[in-house]
């Protein structure tokens, strides 16, 4: 849709936040029903953009940007439903919205569609659901779906998996931008031309993804570092499975992971694998194994190692 030259150039301005120069504009096209002045006065009062953040207001906007059909508009009230912003949290009616953007067209809520039908909120996991719906939004070359397709080829999700297919999808999702694609082939030991990132890289970000708690997106990092053969990345990946941080909590797994970091001869794997040995967190206790750990690890200097062996011998011969 063509959109007035005046209403045009307050969107540009909106796009480089010179946001005190498009709200007049807005307000005044907003009062003539335009559904596009009626988003942007929507997401100038949700974000607070040189108007006070009102989410009362945003929503009304949205509501009637949502009567004048605007795609984007019907998917913000999603995103406020999901969020509990104004509104009561609900995502039956969140899921509500986002299925009518996307019909409408609107990619984003295609892939908020598709994630709900992959992670089950509202009914069990359907994973041919899920990627129906990103197949609609890989037609728009939508990097996420293309990766996400490509991954369900991997792993046999809702289609009968096919490396040659799933490379074939990641290695479009990498063409178009895709950071996730860029990691699974990093992760599948084949790093692409255009991944500049060291191992430590790798690990920083993920370091910087954890401590902004998202742990999920945190992971694959850890993975990637620890496969590269860092020993931080080990110990990390130890402690979120212990946690349930981003994944099952597990200590069985976590145990794993620090006789990886123990194979590499880190003294700190090798005590903290005497005190799991000695409780039997993650694995059968047994007091030789621990001995024999905290034997390595005060053989590699680690400065606790020697008390805890004088303790457990005290406990043996007790």
């Amino acid at each position: 849709m063509e959109l007035h030259p005046e209403l045009q150039e307050a969107v540009n301005q909106y796009l480089v936040k010179q946001y005190d120069r498009a709200v007049s504009t807005f307000k005044k096209f907003s009062r003539l029903s335009n559904p596009v002045a009626l988003y942007y006065m929507g997401m100038m009062n949700y974000h607070g953009y040189s108007l006070k953040q009102n989410d009362k207001e945003a929503y009304q906007y949205f509501m009637r940007a949502r009567a004048e059909r605007h795609p984007e508009a019907t998917y913000m009230l999603g995103v406020m439903y999901e969020q509990g912003r104004y509104l009561d949290k609900d995502l039956e009616k969140a899921f509500e919205f986002f299925s009518a953007a996307f019909h409408d067209g609107h990619i984003e809520s295609g892939i908020k569609v598709a994630s709900y039908y992959e992670e089950g909120i509202l009914e069990e996991k359907s994973p041919q659901k899920a990627l129906e719906a990103y197949v609609e939004c890989a037609k728009k070359d939508h990097p996420l779906a293309l990766y996400k397709i490509g991954m369900a080829y991997l792993q046999g999700l809702g289609i009968k998996k096919s490396i040659e297919s799933a490379h074939l999808w990641l290695n479009k999702a990498l063409m178009f931008g895709s950071s996730d694609a860029m990691n699974q082939f990093r992760l599948l030991g084949s790093k692409s031309a255009t991944d500049v990132r060291t191992t430590n890289d790798i690990y920083r970000i993920g370091k910087e993804l954890y401590q902004q708690h998202r742990y999920t997106d945190s992971f694959i990092y850890f993975e990637i570092a620890a496969k590269e053969g860092m020993i931080e990345a080990y110990h990390q990946l130890s402690k979120m499975h212990d946690l349930g941080e981003g994944v099952e909590p597990s200590f069985q797994k976590g145990f794993e992971y620090l006789i990886k970091a123990a194979e590499k001869n880190d003294p700190e794997a090798f005590f903290i694998l005497g005190k799991r040995y000695e409780s039997g967190e993650g694995c059968a206790s047994s007091f030789l194994k621990a001995e024999s750990f905290y034997i390595r690890a005060k053989e590699k200097g680690h400065p606790l190692a020697e008390n805890e062996l004088k303790e457990l011998r005290g406990d043996i011969l007790a």
